[in-house]
């Protein structure tokens, strides 16, 4: 726990108080949840404890986003800008599910120590993956815990090595042809440019991929060489054939906390009442689907985010999976229709591109500094305008660009993910719950000479490309 702590406070030693504190009260709230007596007494243990956690985020990470917004309304407010402690949204997460089960009856709180380090565990602590508690605090009383294996060591330091690849190799490339597109440079020398805008669009697409899906893998890989087993975040997620796949297969453990948390509970709640009145499917739908979707995906943007950008990124997807769910309801459903039946057949050849196109167009409000500028980048995607392709071409580099995307496909669609490499070896704990009686892929990792220096080489190309250009990963600023 105190190595955590100490991790943590590399970044700045004055937030160690903070999350002692939110882990001292979170645990505090816990037993005394623990020990209530009566339902009303229990609610209001509950209650402060979600008060609290989310009046941490409310003040560190929203309260300037107010401000701002007043200020554009009505002007006069002067707020010095509150920094955001890294690692803040995750942590809080986790402790607030943890409040949940303890108040649902589903847990018992834990010793001290072996929350403190449930909440604090470093690998995770800065980006997630987000994990549960009920996964997390018996591994800490197991002795491959205290004393971890030399082959845990050596298959771990390969799974890191894959992430840092991820990361350093193929996500900080793709950053070189995002960040001139994003930050404007691109753009105003080319004027509205269609393939600028595209170019820069795709290459964030990737390299948001491999830059969090690279940082998953890590955690992952440092958990394995502590011996505790985190669980895997990505399941080829650009392989999903419509956007609620997609979200089963990205963030995985955020989506598993969302639908826990908020959709469910949402879901159910307007369907009991939808069902209690005649309804026609179109309302039932919207009552018990849609809204509650749109609802939850707000949150979600705002989560990631304080600002407009990220509520409309949020907002986005939550459109683009209620789509899918109608779509599903009523055209799939129905495909007596001759027409609706090829439309069915021709639409599978198509669902990973469309899905993958979707994808890159509600990312470029994540990437895009504000709502202003993210329209401006949709304004030049949308104007097949080629006059000025010239200027931007030579910018990209082209040639540069097009081998490098290449090797981006290459990777994600023809080549296992970490679950799948690694799945000999069962390394994490796998909640995308793919089918354990499948073959494994024949180029799955075996922990062998030539597979273990094949990861070594990989940590040693990254580690040298790393000495000239590194940057942040992109969630340590959520």
């Amino acid at each position: 726990m105190f190595a955590s702590l100490f991790f943590y406070g590399f970044w700045d030693w004055n937030y160690i108080y903070l999350i002692a504190a939110s882990i001292i009260f979170n645990y505090f709230l816990s037993q005394l949840q623990a020990q209530a007596e009566g339902a009303t007494r229990s609610k209001i243990i509950f209650g402060a404890a979600l008060f609290f956690n989310l009046s941490l985020l409310g003040y560190f990470k929203y309260l300037n986003f107010f401000f701002d917004n007043m200020n554009f309304l009505t002007g006069g407010y002067n707020v010095e800008k509150i920094l955001l402690p890294i690692g803040l949204s995750f942590y809080t997460f986790q402790q607030i599910s943890y409040q949940v089960s303890i108040f649902s009856g589903r847990s018992k709180p834990r010793n001290f120590l072996d929350y403190s380090l449930f909440v604090s565990f470093f690998p995770q602590l800065i980006s997630g993956p987000i994990v549960h508690h009920a996964e997390m605090l018996p591994q800490f009383s197991k002795k491959t815990f205290s004393k971890p294996r030399i082959t845990s060591i050596i298959i771990g330091f390969c799974v890191f090595s894959v992430g840092l690849f991820k990361k350093v190799v193929l996500a900080d490339t793709f950053a070189k042809f995002a960040n001139p597109v994003f930050d404007g440079s691109l753009l105003a020398e080319s004027g509205t440019n269609f393939i600028a805008a595209w170019s820069g669009a795709i290459a964030y697409g990737f390299q948001l991929y491999f830059d969090f899906s690279g940082y998953s893998d890590m955690a992952v890989g440092l958990g394995i060489m502590f011996g505790i087993k985190l669980p895997f975040n990505f399941f080829s997620p650009l392989k999903a054939k419509n956007m609620i796949e997609f979200w089963g297969r990205w963030h995985i453990s955020l989506t598993r906390e969302i639908t826990n948390l908020l959709y469910t509970p949402l879901s159910m709640n307007s369907m009991r009442k939808a069902m209690g009145g005649k309804s026609s499917k179109a309302v039932f739908f919207l009552k018990s689907v849609a809204i509650p979707t749109l609802v939850v995906w707000f949150i979600v943007g705002a989560w990631h985010g304080a600002g407009w950008n990220y509520i409309l990124m949020g907002l986005l997807f939550g459109i683009f999976i209620v789509f899918n769910h109608a779509t599903k309801n009523f055209v799939y459903n129905n495909t007596e229709h001759p027409l609706l039946k090829k439309i069915t057949k021709t639409s599978g050849f198509l669902a990973i591109p469309t899905t993958f196109i979707a994808y890159i167009i509600a990312v470029v409000l994540f990437r895009a500094e504000n709502v202003q500028a993210a329209l401006n980048i949709y304004s030049a995607m949308l104007d097949p305008n080629f006059a000025n392709w010239q200027t931007s071409v030579p910018y990209i580099g082209y040639k540069r660009f097009g081998v490098l995307l290449a090797v981006g496909a290459f990777i994600v669609w023809c080549l296992p993910n970490s679950i799948l490499y690694f799945s000999r070896y069962n390394v994490g704990i796998d909640i995308f719950s793919w089918k354990s009686g499948k073959a494994y892929p024949k180029t799955a990792w075996r922990l062998n000479l030539l597979h273990v220096g094949f990861c070594a080489l990989l940590a040693t190309l990254s580690l040298f490309l790393m000495s000239n250009n590194f940057s942040e990963f992109i969630y340590f600023a959520f």
